[in-house]
């Protein structure tokens, strides 16, 4: 396998765990607008498991939240990595 199969490869693996962590992240975005909805129909209704379910339902945001930021995190350091060692491939790869 040549040194660009790799590099395209490494890529290809980057850009699906940043388009993962961008639907995680939409989708935290849009259980918050939801939650905001079950607000406005527990002070309408101003029943108990309404409230209750406003707490879950934001707590369920929050928690897609977290995997994204953590996944995100995650792939900024390996991408920071793989970008450092590609560069000193090619760096010893033109001083030869």
């Amino acid at each position: 396998m040549s040194h660009l199969d790799r590099l395209l490869l490494d890529l290809l693996r980057h850009h699906h765990q940043v388009h993962d962590v961008l639907v995680l992240i939409y989708l935290s975005i849009l259980v918050f607008m939801l939650d905001m909805l079950v607000i406005a129909l527990a002070t309408a209704n101003n029943t108990s498991w309404l409230h209750q379910l406003v707490i879950i339902v934001f707590l369920v945001g929050i928690g897609i939240l977290l995997v994204g930021m953590v996944l995100m995190a995650a792939e900024l350091r390996t991408s920071h990595y793989s970008i450092q060692l590609a560069v000193g491939q090619n760096c010893r790869l033109r001083k030869r």
